[in-house]
């Protein structure tokens, strides 16, 4: 293969590599609604006060944190791995009012966010 081929399949590769990675993370947004474990709520709507013990026993037994806004979106909170004190400060705060900073991402049809500051509303 001639050697302006290769430069030119190269660009192409790194073009495509580029425009497939635009949007995939966001700039820091600030999102505010309740704490919830993502296994209840999916199951059976689990949600709320009246859902507060379950919710904390499940997040403690390691069910996923999801996050619901006042618009009912939801969001899977992940864990910032260089700043896990903020999604190891939530995982206590299960069916609470928090607000939660952090990159938005939207991946093969699931959004989240990374929790890299929170704090109860």
């Amino acid at each position: 293969m001639k050697k302006s081929m290769k430069k030119i399949i190269l660009n192409l590769v790194v073009g495509i590599i580029f425009i497939s990675n635009i949007g995939f993370a966001q700039k820091q947004q600030v999102v505010e609604g309740e704490i919830l474990d993502m296994v209840c709520f999916m199951a059976h709507n689990g949600k709320g006060q009246k859902h507060k013990s379950c919710a904390q026993k499940c997040i403690n037994d390691g069910a996923a944190v999801g996050l619901l806004t006042a618009d009912e979106k939801v969001y899977l909170v992940i864990e910032n791995h260089h700043k896990k004190e903020a999604y190891q400060k939530l995982k206590k705060w299960g069916a609470e009012k928090v607000k939660i900073t952090g990159p938005v991402y939207i991946k093969g049809g699931v959004q989240s966010i990374e929790a890299e500051a929170v704090e109860k509303l």
